[in-house]
């Protein structure tokens, strides 16, 4: 492996000493993200700096940042990310396919800092137990480059230094897809040929709940005290390319062995599961423009939106949420869409997705930032397809305020809000 000096100081996160409280805190988001192919590997020593593995990547339209991720080695299926200034996020696996195509969903949303005990409790809500102890989070700056290979379908490599307990640093690459589930399929032979003609080892599909899970006992300052059941489950994997997230530990040397814990399962498949709701707004000015929103922490541009509040209905979620994100009040005028998610095996999503007017068109959306949004705009449908080519923040956080823009656009059909009541 590479290794250097390091000069850096190795960061610490939330204690975990503390005791869970009885309800986690944070946001419950229980929100899909796209499919997710992704591989990790030690590069060639020979391969210089900004050697790329597939050539948009060094194309002109790319896009290069720099972020500093912090993780905390909680699991394979469980992961927990922060950030900077942009929160943190728990995530745990949704759904596996085919050549170790995984699916996430983020399951509790803190938009700052959470205390140990805040995040002791999410994580023991996501299938985690938590012991007495530290449990440090693991230093994962990169060097990323991104670009869309295809609408919907991005391509990402990032370059990652861990700073080791020997006081060195380590170099890794991972490379990702993330899109439709089959535009995955399709570019991941290829793409996997090319990371092994790069890798100075093996190569590993794994998500990165996995590699920082497997890398941690090695890293500085790591003691591991959040841990998941012990148990394994594996599953189909692409040629010439290692599924470690089940087979047992990641290459390198002295890693020992991390199996795969299944996901939670209820004791009686009869108990009620949890259904958290979501309400969606597509408002549409007179003039054929979309309401577009600016998403805080560099998401994306999106659709007004958010978790119903307890005690509101869905229509009621809908308008807070416009006037919160966008500054308007919107008069709901129909229902686009109703979707029901299960999200493992106890808890399931729920959204509505409404149709919209602003009760007057006149009126400016907000421009300024605030806690709830970076801003608002009317959108084109031709400016919201020249979105979808762009990576977030300055692209799509995801599909639906396009393909709804579509729909409306083909006269698709709004149905009457009373399609969804209440019982008598």
């Amino acid at each position: 492996s590479k290794t250097s000096p390091a000069a850096t100081t190795p960061f610490r996160g939330p204690s975990l000493r503390d005791r869970p409280s009885a309800e986690p805190t944070g946001r419950v988001s229980l929100r899909p993200m796209t499919w997710t192919w992704r591989v990790f590997f030690q590069p060639r020593e020979d391969l210089p700096p900004e050697h790329v593995v597939h050539e948009a990547l060094g194309a002109e339209g790319a896009q290069a940042d720099s972020p500093l991720d912090m993780y905390l080695p909680v699991g394979v299926r469980l992961g927990v990310q922060w950030r900077s200034g942009q929160g943190v996020e728990l995530k745990r696996e949704l759904g596996v396919a085919e050549a170790g195509i995984l699916r996430l969903v983020v399951v509790r949303d803190f938009p700052a800092k959470p205390a140990g005990g805040e995040l002791a409790a999410a994580i023991a809500s996501g299938g985690g137990t938590v012991s007495a102890g530290e449990a440090p989070w693991v230093e994962v700056p990169k060097v990323r480059r991104r670009c869309r290979l295809a609408p919907g379908l991005v391509l990402e490599q990032s370059d990652v230094t861990l700073r080791l307990a020997t006081n060195a640093t380590e170099a890794w690459r991972t490379v990702a897809l993330k899109g439709p589930l089959e535009a995955i399929t399709a570019h991941v032979s290829t793409l996997a040929g090319r990371c092994g003609e790069q890798a100075a080892g093996p190569v590993a599909a794994l998500s990165y709940a996995a590699f920082v899970t497997a890398m941690a006992p090695r890293c500085a300052g790591v003691n591991v005290s959040v841990q998941l059941p012990p148990a394994s489950a594996p599953r189909a994997q692409a040629a010439g390319v290692r599924d470690v997230a089940c087979q047992a530990a990641l290459p390198g040397p002295g890693l020992d062995a991390h199996p795969r814990p299944p996901l939670p399962e209820e004791a009686d498949p009869r108990i009620a599961f949890a259904t958290h709701g979501f309400s969606l707004v597509v408002c549409q000015h007179p003039d054929g423009r979309l309401l577009a929103v600016q998403e805080s922490r560099g998401r994306g541009v999106w659709l007004p939106g958010g978790h119903v509040d307890r005690g509101q209905t869905f229509p009621e979620a809908a308008v807070r949420e416009a006037e919160e994100e966008a500054g308007l009040a919107v008069r709901l005028e129909g229902i686009l869409g109703v979707e029901h998610t299960l999200v493992g095996g106890s808890e399931a999503r729920m959204r509505v997705i409404y149709f919209a007017r602003p009760e007057d068109s006149d009126v400016a959306p907000k421009a300024k930032p605030d806690e709830h949004s970076e801003g608002t705009m009317w959108l084109t449908l031709a400016e919201l397809e020249q979105l979808a080519r762009q990576p977030p923040p300055r692209g799509l956080r995801g599909p639906e305020l396009l393909d709804w823009g579509r729909y409306l656009a083909r006269q698709g059909q709004v149905f009457p809000l009373e399609l969804m009541g209440v019982e008598d």
